[in-house]
């Protein structure tokens, strides 16, 4: 079975940035802590997590670490597949 590495690298990559560029936005909004405190709740959970203050350079990290380790998971998957698919 052939499976395009790069293509499903890219595919993930984007999609695990989007999802950190959504949390950003949200945590930008001042949304953050009302999420997550909502989150928890519905799932019976008291855990205190305090989300932080924005930051745009720890936001830009982040979402680029994102793409990359969504790029590299995706390659290997693909790369997994190609070998191991029939």
């Amino acid at each position: 079975m052939r499976i395009n590495k790069n293509g499903l690298g890219l595919t993930l990559g984007v999609g695990f940035a989007t999802l950190h560029l959504l949390w950003t936005i949200i945590v930008a909004l001042d949304w953050g802590q009302v999420l997550i405190d909502w989150c928890y709740a519905i799932h019976f959970l008291d855990v205190k997590y305090i989300v932080g203050d924005f930051d745009f350079g720890t936001a830009i990290i982040g979402i680029v670490g994102a793409f990359v380790f969504g790029y590299i998971l995706g390659y290997f998957f693909a790369a997994l597949g190609e070998k191991f698919g029939k």
